[in-house]
C-alpha cells in the first residue's frame, strides 16, 4: 500500500514557498490515503490557520485529538483557535469550545499545571474572575516551584482589586524567580494603584536597569515615572 508520507513531504515543500493551496491538496491527499496519518493533520491544521482559516483548523485539531487523546499540547493549541474565532465574532460557542477543550485535557491528564493555566487564562479573558482564581490555585497546588503559578494569581487578585494580595503574589514569585524583571513593572502599576509612590518608582527603576526586553516598555514605564513626579510636586 503506497503511504501518505510524499504527499505530506511535498505539501511541507509548498507551503514553505508561500503555496498554500497546493500544500493543502497534498495534505488532503495524506489524511485521504490514512486517516490516521496525525502529521498530514497537523499541518492541514496550521496552514489553514495561516489562511486564516480558524474553523477549519479546529476541525483537523479535534480530528487528532480524537485518534489520540494523549496530544497534551494539541488541547492548548486547540483552545487557541476557538479563543480566536471567539474574539472575531464574540459567540458564545467559541468560548464555551475552548473551556470544554481545556477541560477535556485536564480529564486526560489531571496533574498537568499547564492546562490549568491555560484554562484560568480563558476564564480570566472572559471575565470570569472566581472561575479562573480556582484553576489558578489548583496551578500553584500542582507546580509550587514555579514562580508563574505565583504570578497568575497575582494578575488576578490584581484584576479584581484585591491589591494586597496581589502584591503578596507578586513578592512570591520574584522569590522564586529573581529574574522575572517584568514583575517589577506590574508592582510599580499595583503601588501606583495603592497610592505608594516611593515604592512604585523604585519597582520602577530596577524595571528599567533590568529590562532587555520590548522598549515599548521602557517608553511606557518612563512616562509613568515622569506623571508621577508630577503627581509628587
Amino acid at each position: 500500500s503506497r503511504l501518505p508520507d510524499p504527499h505530506n513531504n511535498k505539501g511541507t515543500a509548498l507551503r514553505k514557498l508561500g503555496r498554500l493551496d497546493d500544500a493543502i491538496d497534498q495534505f488532503t491527499k495524506a489524511v485521504q490515503m490514512n486517516y490516521s496519518y496525525l502529521p498530514a493533520h497537523n499541518n492541514l491544521a496550521e496552514t489553514k490557520i495561516e489562511q486564516g482559516k480558524w474553523e477549519e483548523a479546529a476541525e483537523h485539531y479535534e480530528a487528532i485529538l480524537k485518534i489520540d487523546p494523549s496530544l497534551m499540547g494539541l488541547y492548548q493549541k486547540l483552545s487557541q483557535v476557538y479563543m480566536e474565532l471567539y474574539a472575531k465574532n464574540k459567540l458564545p460557542e467559541w468560548l464555551d469550545n475552548a473551556i470544554d477543550c481545556m477541560k477535556r485535557a485536564i480529564g486526560s491528564e489531571p496533574g498537568n499545571a499547564n492546562s490549568y493555566t491555560v484554562l484560568g487564562k480563558i476564564y480570566m479573558d472572559s471575565g470570569q474572575y472566581e472561575l479562573a482564581l480556582e484553576q489558578f490555585k489548583k496551578t500553584l497546588e500542582l507546580s509550587p516551584e514555579k514562580a508563574e503559578s505565583y504570578y497568575n494569581l497575582g494578575v488576578m487578585y490584581h484584576h479584581m482589586q484585591q491589591y494586597n494580595q496581589a502584591l503578596s503574589y507578586y513578592q512570591h514569585a520574584l522569590l522564586k524567580n529573581p529574574d522575572f524583571v517584568f514583575l517589577y513593572f506590574e508592582m510599580g502599576k499595583l503601588f501606583e494603584k495603592i497610592d505608594d509612590f516611593d515604592q512604585a518608582l523604585k519597582a520602577y527603576r530596577v524595571f528599567l536597569e533590568k529590562w532587555k526586553g520590548d522598549e515599548q516598555y521602557i517608553q511606557r514605564v518612563r512616562e509613568r515615572i515622569e506623571n508621577i513626579m508630577q503627581v509628587k510636586k
